[in-house]
Parts: structure tokens; sequence; C-alpha cells
């Protein structure tokens, strides 16, 4: 039981970040609240898109395919996963420090 959420919830994550990075690529009105502080240009966002797909993103579904199919390498796939998602977090509190006027630029897309 306990497997099937974790595959189901690592779907929908994975799902969720397509669409966001689709989102993301697509729609330039919606970039705004994630550039960083002091950013003129979409640059510094796409800078993070390749390594935010390719470790977050893929593991997140290498990690639902390896835990559903009990796969030797599921524990490898996602600590990077774990590592990536870390990463991202850091991230984002790193531009909160550096930019302690809007404390979540998220909040103004709203």
């Amino acid at each position: 039981m306990i497997r099937r959420i974790a595959v189901a919830y690592l779907l929908v994550q994975g799902v969720a970040l397509v669409a966001y990075w689709l989102t993301l690529a697509l729609v330039p009105a919606a970039r705004a609240p994630f550039i960083p502080p002091g950013c003129t240009d979409d640059i510094a966002l796409f800078t993070i898109a390749l390594p935010d797909c390719l470790l977050y993103t893929a593991t997140s579904f290498a990690g639902a395919y390896g835990l559903a199919r009990s796969r030797a390498w599921t524990r490898m796939a996602l600590s990077v996963h774990a590592g990536a998602a870390l990463y991202a977090a850091l991230l984002a509190m790193g531009m909160f420090v550096v930019d302690r006027r809007r404390p979540y630029r998220g909040a103004e897309a709203h």
C-alpha cells in the first residue's frame, strides 16, 4: 500500500514538474515570479531548467517506475531525486535571503 502511494506521488510530482517547465517555456508572463532578484533576462531562470528536468523531474519518473517494478537501482534514483529536491529548496531559500523584500515571489502571480 505504501509503495503504491509513493509511486502515485512520484508520478504526480513528475507530471506537475513537466507542466511547470512547459508553462514557463510557453507563457512568458508566468516567468516573472521565478526570475532571481537583479536579473533582467529569462536566461537566469532557464539555466536551471536542464539540471532540474534531468535530475529532479526524470528521477521522479524513474523512482516511480523503479518502485513499481522493484528494480535494484531504485534506491539510487530516489537518492538522486532527494538530492535534487534539497538543491531546489536551498536555491529557493537563497533567493529569499538575497531578496527579502519579496519573501514568496510566487504570491505576486496570484
